[in-house]
């Protein structure tokens, strides 16, 4: 390497930056390439096996996220990552459910939550009567 004073050239430095950022978006293509499927059918159809919730992203800590939610121990951002408040929301679904509060998902804890509901994404198209009722007029004489 070129060195001005003993540090890098711009040159040098470019490079290396030019490294990085490759390695970084080899990183993040492979990630993305290996990771589950996060569409509607796939959080619908993602069901417990066993095994606890995955690393990263996946279609059961979603469907697991709001379904916590919808039974009223949020999980926080609904984003599919397993997590502390993930674990937290699961010891408290357990402990209001009378269920051993472990904040582990399991067949008893998964089972009740599959009592809410089945389908967690739903299509929905908004009519002209959704908003209706939600604020008072506007007055005639805003600007």
């Amino acid at each position: 390497w070129t060195t001005v004073r003993g540090l890098p050239s711009m040159d040098a430095i470019h490079i290396i930056l030019a490294i990085a950022a490759a390695t970084f978006a080899a990183a993040v293509t492979f990630g993305k390439a290996n990771a589950a499927p996060m569409d509607p059918a796939a959080i619908n159809a993602a069901s417990f096996t066993g095994q606890q919730l995955p690393e990263g992203q996946s279609p059961l800590a979603v469907r697991l996220q709001v379904l916590l939610d919808r039974a009223g121990a949020s999980p926080g951002v609904i984003d599919g990552y397993s997590g502390d408040n993930v674990e937290k929301a699961i010891r408290g679904f357990e402990q209001v459910n009378g269920i051993d509060v472990d904040g582990l998902i399991d067949p008893l804890v998964w089972d009740t939550l599959q009592a809410m509901g089945s389908e967690v994404i739903v299509s929905y198209t908004i009519t002209e009567d959704d908003p209706s009722g939600l604020s008072a007029p506007l007055p005639d004489d805003y600007a």
